[in-house]
């Protein structure tokens, strides 16, 4: 992969994770729609006590049709007193199954064209996208999966690869998302990839830093 290849990813993982950042702020006390059809970025917004009732379809990713709120509470985001959440607009899948989650029951569905995910707004920790310049140690929030970008390496990962898909890849996330906290570390002559977790990572060449994750 060309380093043109590798700016390009690393510029629209950092804009999307300030585009995150940005909507939580600017919408914290709206309350969160029926459903997710309307959202086209990541938006914050706030449930109410109870959390709603309605449909949902999927379990952790749900069709963008599903309620919002009800869906927060079956990925466990929210509790019975409701909050502010993040939902991140997907793309469409092949299926999404139901489970039971937290005494809710979501639904199976076959192939739907836009799905949502649901994650915790906290304003004191940022959304992942990857490794500040300069910093030693970052500390930043997953959305539930799947993840989008790439990431190099077994752990030690370049410090340009996605946080959140090194993070799953690592074993210190899982699907359902959370915080991570990311330490830096020397660069590599080489970095290999592999298959771990339900998560894929490439392999690389010399690189100038990597990253680590805290597993205390």
């Amino acid at each position: 992969m060309s380093s043109i290849h590798r700016s390009t990813g690393l510029a629209a993982l950092a804009t999307a994770g300030l585009i995150a950042m940005a909507s939580a702020a600017s919408a914290q006390t709206a309350p969160c729609p029926t459903n997710a059809l309307g959202i086209t970025s990541p938006t914050a917004c706030s449930c109410a006590s109870g959390g709603g009732t309605g449909a949902v379809w999927g379990t952790n990713v749900y069709t963008a049709d599903s309620n919002v709120c009800v869906a927060a509470a079956h990925a466990g985001v929210i509790g019975a007193g409701g909050g502010q959440i993040l939902v991140t607009p997907g793309s469409g899948y092949q299926s999404y199954p139901g489970s039971t989650q937290n005494g809710i029951t979501t639904s199976t569905w076959g192939s739907y064209d836009r799905s949502f995910t649901v994650s915790l707004v906290s304003m004191q920790t940022p959304a992942c996208a990857t490794m500040p310049a300069g910093a030693d140690v970052y500390e930043c929030s997953c959305p539930a999966g799947p993840y989008a970008g790439s990431a190099w390496g077994s752990g030690p990962y370049t410090n340009d690869s996605s946080i959140c898909v090194a993070a799953l890849h690592s074993g210190v996330l899982t699907a359902a998302g959370g915080t991570v906290r990311v330490l830096s570390a020397p660069g590599l002559q080489s970095y290999r990839g592999s298959e771990w977790n339900g998560a894929s990572t490439m392999d690389y060449g010399p690189w100038s830093g990597s990253i680590l994750f805290d597993r205390n």
